[in-house]
Order: structure tokens, then C-alpha cells, then sequence
């Protein structure tokens, strides 16, 4: 064979070669095309987790402003004399507050429950003590202040006097 005849020889390009080739070149894009969409997938996971805790994160401050003005609210109308409940202007506020109450529980919040309960640091601050031979030690004896969370966090711990046995 000449020189000329096996460089031609080499250059030739067998039908099996060929298929095998594409076929590689195939699996090659495929992996391509199935990592981007994977990648894009992840991405589009990873938007909707922050898009979830940025909406939470916001909500949060806004609970965070309007938990002063519901608890103060909550205790004017607490403080109204029974003589005046009829009037318009306190049935006025009582259905403000009610539409305040609405919304604050369709947000998340939720008032912790202190009433004879034991004292647990997680929810509760002790801000004085007392002693009751008829409760149990630790006992929260009163509420001086409301707590809230928002659903499992605390966002203000309720103020409370525990009993204390000497």
C-alpha cells in the first residue's frame, strides 16, 4: 500500500465509529440537558424557601410593632366600667379590637397560656414572686402581661408572678 493509500485509509471513518460517536455526543448533551434542569429546579426550590422566610421576616416586624398597640388594646378595654359597656363609642372599640384579634390569630399569633401553669423560662418572665401554701411551687400565680408567638416562636415573653415556698 502506498503512503497515499494509508493516510486514505485512516481518514475513512467506519459507519460503526460513527454511531458510536453520536451516540456518546448524545449521552453528552442528555447529562447537559438533564444537570441544567436539575440546576434549575434547585434554583427555583431555593427562590421559594426565601421568598417564604422574607414574607415570614416582614410579617414578623409588622407583628412585632402591632403587638404593643393589641395588648394596650386589649387592657383600656379591660379597664372600662361595666356601667359604661352599652355605650356606642366602647361597643365601637370592642368590634375594633375583635377585627385586631382576627387578624393578629389569621397571622399566626397566639397569646401563651400562663393561668396555674408552671413557670417555664421559654415563655415566661418572672418578674416578681409570692408565696401560696395552696399552689404548687414555680406556679404562675398572675399575669401582669400578656405573651405572644408567632406560631412556635416567642415573640414576647408574658410577665408573670410565680409562686415561690420558702
Amino acid at each position: 500500500m502506498s503512503e497515499e493509500n494509508q493516510q486514505l485509509d485512516d481518514e475513512v471513518i467506519f459507519p460503526d465509529d460513527l454511531a458510536l460517536e453520536s451516540e456518546q455526543k448524545a449521552n453528552e448533551y442528555k447529562n447537559n440537558w438533564l444537570r441544567a434542569q436539575a440546576d434549575y429546579q434547585n434554583l427555583q426550590k431555593a427562590t421559594a424557601i426565601w421568598k417564604e422566610e422574607y414574607l415570614f421576616t416582614a410579617n414578623e416586624q409588622l407583628i412585632i410593632e402591632l403587638l404593643p398597640i393589641y395588648t394596650h388594646f386589649a387592657t383600656a378595654l379591660s379597664h372600662v366600667p361595666k356601667a359604661d359597656e352599652k355605650l356606642d363609642w366602647v361597643v365601637g372599640l370592642k368590634h375594633l379590637y375583635d377585627m385586631l384579634d382576627k387578624f393578629m390569630k389569621k397571622c399566626g399569633v397566639t397569646k401563651i397560656e400562663t393561668s396555674g401553669l408552671i413557670f417555664d423560662h421559654k415563655v415566661h418572665e418572672a418578674i416578681g414572686q409570692q408565696s401560696d401554701i395552696g399552689q404548687i411551687d414555680h406556679t404562675v400565680l398572675q399575669e401582669v402581661q400578656p405573651g405572644y408567638k408567632l406560631y412556635e416562636r416567642v415573640m414576647v415573653p408574658a410577665k408573670v408572678i410565680v409562686n415561690k415556698l420558702e
